[in-house]
Formats: structure tokens, C-alpha cells, sequence
């Protein structure tokens, strides 16, 4: 038989609130809320999904709350709607910072026509570490993957 609870928690996006099921000592289905941050998890999308056994979640805790399946079933409901299992799909405060430091140095070194073109790459490397650079853009291609509609999926750009 399925057990729901519910407790504050906290991560890279600071407080919030988390429910999960558990069924046969063990979390089925997990939902997280931050803000307008939702994620969810199970089986097929264990990103969210803690893989501690019920024994380790400490469930005595007087800042875990027991709560019935209605009040689970609407919070993963509205996760579903409105939030993501995909990590790739959300960003961070520090990964926007990222972004936006790396544009900064690229739009000042682009725009500077003190620099001769044949130093421009040896500039922007100066002023983003190349490994930085490189581990900022993979990651803005996985957040376009995860964000992008697939091929033939309508968008409202233009709209």
C-alpha cells in the first residue's frame, strides 16, 4: 500500500517544498517545488526520484508530514503540467551568470576594432578560460535540446 509525504526541502534554488509516495520501502513518484520550479520523477524519469530507501528518508521526523493521496495526486498533477524531469531543461542562477559573463566578454572583444581579427580567439580566451567556455556552451546546447520542440512539433514563434 502507497504511503504520501510531504516536507520542506532545499536545493540549488532554495527552499521549497517536497512530496513523495512511497510503496514496499521505497520512493515510486516524487515531486519538488521551488518557486515556479517544478520537477517530478519515477520510474521512467528517475532525475527527481530519490533513490534512498524509505528507512533512510527519516519519516519520524517532526518535519515530515503524512498526507493523503488526493493532496499528492494534485501536486503531481500540476508537476506534470507545469514541470520538468529533465535536468537539462532548467537552469541555474550560477549557469545564467555563467552565460551571461561569457556573452559580455565575447560582445567586448567583438566590438573592440583595437584588436587585430588574427587576435580576437587569443582574447576571448583571455578573458573566458577556454575550458570554461567550452563546458558553458555544451551546456547551453543541452538546455536547446531539452527545451526545443522536436522536429514537426509546432512552435508559437511567429505566431
Amino acid at each position: 500500500m502507497a504511503k504520501f509525504y510531504k516536507r520542506e526541502a532545499e536545493s540549488d534554488l532554495g527552499i521549497g517544498m517536497c512530496w513523495f509516495e512511497v510503496e514496499d520501502g521505497r520512493v515510486v513518484r516524487q515531486v519538488e517545488a521551488y518557486g515556479g520550479v517544478w520537477r517530478w520523477g519515477d520510474d521512467d524519469h528517475p532525475q527527481w526520484l530519490s533513490d534512498q530507501p524509505e528507512s533512510a528518508l527519516a519519516l519520524d521526523d517532526g518535519e515530515v508530514l503524512a498526507i493523503g493521496a488526493e493532496e499528492f495526486e494534485g501536486v503531481w498533477a500540476k508537476a506534470r503540467e507545469v514541470g520538468s524531469p529533465n535536468l537539462d531543461a532548467e537552469l541555474t542562477g550560477d549557469e545564467l551568470k555563467q552565460f551571461v559573463e561569457m556573452w559580455r566578454a565575447l560582445r567586448e572583444v567583438l566590438s573592440d576594432r583595437t584588436i587585430p581579427d588574427e587576435n580576437v580567439r587569443e582574447e576571448i580566451f583571455s578573458r573566458v578560460p577556454r575550458e570554461r567556455f567550452v563546458e558553458t556552451m555544451a551546456r547551453a546546447d543541452r538546455y536547446l535540446a531539452a527545451t526545443s520542440p522536436a522536429d514537426g512539433e509546432p512552435t508559437t514563434e511567429g505566431d
